[in-house]
């Protein structure tokens, strides 16, 4: 995802041999080499802010559903956990049971 980070992209330069087809056309349209160069540098600038934007809406969203995943796994371990220490404490209370009814003392002795 870095990859796409908007935030790094450099502007080119307008004026090299890349941009040449796009360049020529604003000059065929009367505008100085230089002016084409600003245009064009200023839809790219226009065009990486928009990005820079969505890219922070996009940051923002998997941050919150990375949260909402760790917070259903918390409360899915707590609800694992309460679960076994509520059987824990059955299990306690029918071994208890289980020996007080065996035991016919058990006042006495325990």
């Amino acid at each position: 995802m870095q990859g796409d980070n908007p935030n790094l992209a450099v502007r080119p330069d307008f004026m090299s041999d890349k941009h040449q087809e796009a360049h020529q056309q604003l000059i065929n349209e009367g505008l100085t080499e230089e002016q084409a160069a600003r245009t064009l540098a200023s839809l790219w600038t226009i065009s990486n802010n928009t990005a820079k934007v969505e890219w922070a809406d996009r940051l923002e969203h998997a941050t919150a559903e990375r949260l909402r995943a760790e917070e259903a796994d918390e409360q899915r371990r707590q609800t694992l956990k309460d679960e076994e220490d509520a059987a824990r404490i059955e299990e306690r209370k029918k071994n208890k049971n289980h020996h007080t009814s065996r035991c016919p003392h058990h006042d006495a002795c325990c």
